[in-house]
């Protein structure tokens, strides 16, 4: 055990958000106890989240805000500040203690309480990264909760002694594709073909693809598994298999061929549900997809991602786990890359409105394709050092560096020419080995 914590007021929330930077992102191991008179004669380094301090020899205080003893959410903005030139929320004036109250502030953040509050949503109904706290602060760019979690290190080791704990070693990669149309032609309605066709001019090469003449761009995830050889995880591939519709265009899971791409994915790489727009909007169908994408894979799906990132909380995480999914990666902005909840690291989800700790874990994304191009504005040959950019972000508190790429846009079509190759370069100068054709 390396660390007593008296709280003042124990609650649910400070019992979630203990776990998450003390024990997920600084590695210690800690016992919190609310008696003040046996607090005090621990023999453990002890951490005041109280008021005042409680008369031990050597103790670091940290100032409560109020928000962890709170029930709900309040429309109130949190206060904004800086320590040692880190943007903060929660900022606190406490002698010989924290000048923040890190761990409220990284609460705030990682619930996502913003997104629980009265917000104007875009034409998805998604929360606009535009109206976040950390885009309005600037800092939308930065992992403030490791960040914060770090100038909460530095104060434990000068106030405490209490060595930095985290493995140096635990960095990750994941890469990860979105498969919302596993083909670009073949095995689609040919009366949809054609139009298509006829409408982008391209109808001849199209009839091409439809009668097995020339390669369907879009069928392309064995040179992607390939691509990514020699790196220390494979791709994790989401699986669009929703009806046709708007904005939902995969081919459905009962065709044979699109049934074989799935087992053969599977046997390869991790595979995940991509739930649709129809199923954000109707939840009973998460479940009716995960079923479908299950017995085309032949084993267990737990993993998922929303089509377009639509995130509405509380109800969409519910769904998720309510239909078995154990782990989400939807935690980004469709429109700009950064760090949506402020963290390169997996969290599991609180529910705010039944103030409880759930087994789903978001594994937040950093980087999208689409997010580099139309928030961004990056151009294909910017691509590799803003990739490198985002990395070092997470690389320096050990988190997990996420990227989103899609089947389409790594076969350079519909407007994407050259972001397939910009993303091959990189990953080949990552110690990727394949040719990833």
């Amino acid at each position: 055990m390396d660390l007593l914590v008296f709280a003042e007021q124990p609650s649910s929330r400070l019992e979630w958000i203990l776990k998450e930077v003390l024990g997920r992102r600084l590695g210690l191991d800690f016992l919190v106890v609310d008696n003040a008179e046996a607090y005090r004669h621990g023999s453990l380094p002890g951490l005041t989240y109280a008021r005042e301090k409680q008369g031990r020899r050597h103790e670091l205080l940290i100032h409560p805000a109020g928000l962890l003893a709170e029930k709900g959410v309040t429309p109130a903005p949190p206060p904004a500040g800086e320590v040692e030139g880190v943007p903060v929320l929660f900022p606190r004036e406490t002698p010989a203690g924290m000048e923040m109250d890190v761990f409220s502030a990284a609460f705030y953040m990682l619930s996502r309480y913003e997104e629980y509050l009265p917000f104007e949503p875009d034409n998805m109904g998604r929360f606009p990264y535009r109206q976040s706290l950390a885009w309005r602060g600037g800092w939308l760019d930065e992992p403030v909760v490791e960040m914060w979690s770090a100038l909460l290190a530095k104060k434990l080791k000068e106030v405490l002694g209490i060595p930095e704990k985290r493995d140096p070693a635990a960095g990750r990669f994941l890469p990860t594709f979105d498969i919302d149309q596993a083909f670009a032609y073949r095995h689609k309605p040919w009366l949809r073909m054609v139009a298509g066709g006829l409408k982008a001019g391209d109808l001849k090469e199209r009839m091409a693809v439809w009668r097995g003449r020339k390669e369907d761009p879009f069928d392309n995830i064995p040179g992607i598994i390939d691509l990514h050889r020699g790196l220390a995880e494979p791709p994790v591939f989401f699986f669009h298999v929703g009806k046709w519709g708007r904005y939902d265009k995969s081919v459905s899971p009962t065709k044979e061929e699109m049934r074989r791409i799935i087992r053969e994915t599977a046997a390869r790489a991790a595979i995940g549900l991509h739930p649709s727009v129809r199923a954000a909007h109707d939840l009973s169908l998460i479940a009716v997809e995960k079923e479908h994408l299950e017995k085309a894979a032949g084993m267990p799906v737990t993993r998922s991602r929303m089509h377009y990132l639509i995130l509405r909380f509380p109800e969409i995480p519910r769904a998720l786990l309510e239909a078995g999914f154990r782990e989400d990666h939807t935690m980004g902005f469709p429109e700009m890359p950064g760090f949506r909840a402020g963290t390169c690291y997996p969290f599991n989800w609180y529910d705010l409105e039944r103030e409880e700790e759930t087994p789903l874990q978001f594994i937040p994304l950093t980087v999208m394709d689409g997010a580099l191009r139309k928030g961004a504005g990056a151009a294909p040959e910017e691509v590799p050092a803003l990739l490198s950019r985002y990395r070092a972000k997470t690389e320096k508190y050990r988190g997990t560096f996420v990227t989103l790429w899609h089947n389409h846009t790594y076969a350079g079509a519909d407007g994407w020419t050259g972001w397939g190759e910009a993303y091959r370069q990189w990953i080949r100068s990552m110690g990727g080995e394949g040719s990833g054709a």
